[in-house]
């Protein structure tokens, strides 16, 4: 079993148990710096666990300065909790971005399928403040599957622009039962293009696929679009089925199709069923009944997180700037071990909490490395993410935190187990 400590002569260090080269240099005054850095920057409550040798909103002072740029704080990412000033706007306006969409989007007729998912309702939210008239397509109203009803949505609704987010996203439930996802993701995508066709011909329409299509492949590089998919769970055969139909339903009948495929989004409001809010539930528990500390499962893959928030704006630019009939990766382009997530929500905490690896909680045919190339997305549309990973899992936890303060007694028990496989680390639009 291994802890997490901010204290130098106690626990492991975050640095030292990482795997790849994240952290592999010793702790130095330059890494306790940091600590000061982004305790500056980040909420009080994410600084709690002890220092010795430093004050005690020094947590993340073994955080070093050549840590991927994405964990870091950037001087245009403004670090807040979940609930402070920026987190009540627009889901843009905290990361100082609203204005690149401005000349793209104003008054514009808007539609969203999946519009409650978590990218689904925080798009929404974005496109309503930059005040364009949103047309929602979900359930229990509307029937993806409905064709004839989706015609009749999209007549009343005369959109300019259409966001296909709907879709059944979990990988497990893919597993056990096949059919309603490959209806959903598959034929729902055929239904609203040929709703779009008859009602909408003019508008553009972005489909949201999913980094699934590769979660078959064997790589150690960041993939690019060009690249084969290879999907091995139905989930991901269900995602190129419908980049499959868009690219060829939108080619033969001149629609304005462009598709994009998110690698993994996380951020506040995400479902509790994916990792990252698991892991956060689950620590926020043990910190307060456990000393056990948690289980998890597979720490060696690595994973291409990026902010919700950050995913909101690159669907913007891909909508606007990403050529008719091509595929665009929504990606940070750099590799995650899960253990390194892991140890950094637990260096986030309230207190120092263990961890240990359970073996029953891991899967046969997870892909060890699913990281994508932002190269052509970058070129094409000028985005690029800016909100770094631990501003998100700060947000995520806080989030977890604030859930829990409203039980009225928290729950009691063995080490809580974050129980979600490496296989539902997938583009998380449900």
């Amino acid at each position: 079993m291994r802890s997490l400590s901010a204290a130098g002569g106690s626990g492991t260090s975050l640095r030292s148990v990482s795997t790849a080269n994240w952290w592999s240099t010793p702790a130095s005054s330059n890494g306790c710096g940091l600590g000061r850095h982004l305790a500056a920057r980040l909420p009080v409550s994410c600084f709690r666990t002890t220092c010795r040798r430093h004050s005690p909103r020094c947590a993340l002072a073994r955080l070093r300065a050549e840590a991927p740029p994405l964990l870091l704080p950037m001087a245009d990412a403004p670090l807040t909790a979940l609930g402070r000033t920026g987190h009540d706007a627009s889901p843009l306006a905290q990361a100082g971005q609203e204005g690149n969409d401005h000349p793209f989007w104003l008054a514009m007729r808007v539609v969203v399928t999946g519009a409650s998912g978590f990218i689904g309702s925080q798009l929404c939210s974005h496109l309503r403040s930059l005040r364009n008239e949103v047309f929602k397509i979900d359930l229990p109203h509307d029937d993806i599957l409905e064709t004839d009803s989706l015609t009749r949505t999209l007549e009343r609704a005369r959109p300019d622009r259409i966001f296909h987010l709907a879709a059944r996203s979990s990988v497990s439930a893919s597993w056990r039962d096949p059919v309603p996802t490959w209806r959903t993701n598959a034929w729902g995508t055929l239904s609203l293009l040929k709703a779009a066709r008859s009602a909408a011909p003019s508008a553009r329409i972005l489909v949201v696929s999913s980094a699934s299509v590769f979660d078959g492949a064997r790589c150690d590089r960041p993939i690019v679009e060009a690249r084969a998919p290879t999907p091995l769970s139905p989930y991901g055969a269900s995602k190129l089925a419908a980049e499959t139909v868009a690219r060829s339903y939108g080619a033969a009948h001149g629609l304005q199709v462009v598709v994009v495929r998110p690698f993994n989004i996380i951020g506040p409001s995400q479902g509790p069923d994916f990792l990252v809010p698991s892991l956060a539930r689950r620590i926020v528990s043990a910190a307060r009944s456990s000393p056990e500390g948690i289980a998890v499962g597979n720490l060696q893959t690595q994973r291409d997180f990026l902010d919700v928030r950050d995913a909101v704006r690159g669907l913007i630019r891909v909508m606007e700037l990403g050529r008719r009939g091509e595929v665009y990766n929504l990606c940070s382009g750099i590799a995650v071990p899960i253990r390194s997530l892991v140890e950094t929500l637990l260096c986030l905490a309230d207190r120092p909490l263990a961890y240990h690896q359970d073996h029953g909680l891991l899967r046969a045919g997870d892909a060890p490395y699913l990281v994508g190339d932002p190269g052509m997305t970058g070129s094409r549309t000028g985005w690029r993410p800016t909100i770094p990973l631990v501003t998100t899992l700060a947000d995520v936890l806080a989030e977890a935190a604030a859930a829990a303060s409203k039980e009225r007694r928290p729950r009691v028990g063995n080490a809580c187990r974050a129980t979600v496989p490496a296989s539902e680390h997938n583009d998380g639009t449900g």
